[in-house]
């Protein structure tokens, strides 16, 4: 494999990604190397900040929102913004707990007032959790028992005991120890989060590159996207 793609990706999506680009590495005898970090924020690891700073990359993926920002910056090319995935919520209780029925909204709402604590993430989907969802189930912030958790999933908080229900993408709920899945947010509550392939305007293997985000779209990709919960775009 003497061509070798660098490809910024988030990593809360780092194992069905990984897998997915083992098979391209094996059907397009390219190697890919993969760069990780947190999408957005103000962390040096964020893979924003990382544009901003100039770190080489042949493929950057990418919410779609903060893509279009990197576009408008001018630091991935306009024409190259190609929809691979959708990322929904969902929610998750420990494994020692019975499962929360959240599939109405009377019902996503009388979970969240009787839980004995309520975790979400600092990234995008505890965003809307907190600011979005629960004005929308009429709640107030005083009602909740609100943990935000910081550098761990979602998950490992429930696991622990330190909230009893926990919201986060699907994705990284599915496969932690110590928690089941309960479902995703009603459709008419839900969150959609899609994805987006953009190639920076200094890449190294543009051609490799295409080829690459055209593979993520593709039926072979598809597999460990939606066996992870994502909803892969194809075509």
């Amino acid at each position: 494999m003497n061509v070798v793609i660098r490809v910024l990706a988030p990593q809360a999506f780092q194992a069905p990604l990984a897998a997915a680009g083992m098979m391209f590495e094996r059907a397009a005898r390219v190697r890919v190397e993969w760069l990780w970090g947190p999408a957005g924020g103000t962390s040096p690891q964020a893979l924003v900040q990382r544009l901003a700073q100039g770190e080489a990359a042949d493929v950057v993926l990418l919410p779609s929102a903060l893509l279009a920002q990197q576009v408008q910056a001018g630091r991935v090319e306009a024409g190259s913004r190609t929809e691979v995935m959708r990322s929904r919520i969902g929610a998750c209780v420990a494994l020692d707990h019975p499962c929360v029925d959240i599939g109405s909204a009377q019902a996503l709402r009388l979970a969240i007032l009787q839980a004995r604590g309520v975790a979400y993430s600092q990234a995008g989907s505890g965003v809307y959790v907190s600011q979005v969802l629960f004005g929308k189930l009429g709640i107030e912030p005083a009602q909740v028992r609100a943990l935000q958790v910081r550098d761990e999933p979602v998950a490992a908080a429930v696991a622990r005991g330190d909230a009893q229900l926990g919201f986060q993408q699907i994705s990284e709920i599915l496969g932690q120890p110590g928690v089941r899945f309960t479902g995703p947010l009603p459709d008419d509550l839900q969150h959609v989060t899609v994805i987006a392939a953009g190639m920076p305007v200094d890449a190294a293997e543009p051609e490799a590159a295409r080829r690459f985000v055209r593979f993520l779209r593709s039926d072979e990709a598809a597999g460990p996207l939606a066996h992870a919960g994502l909803d892969p775009c194809l075509g």
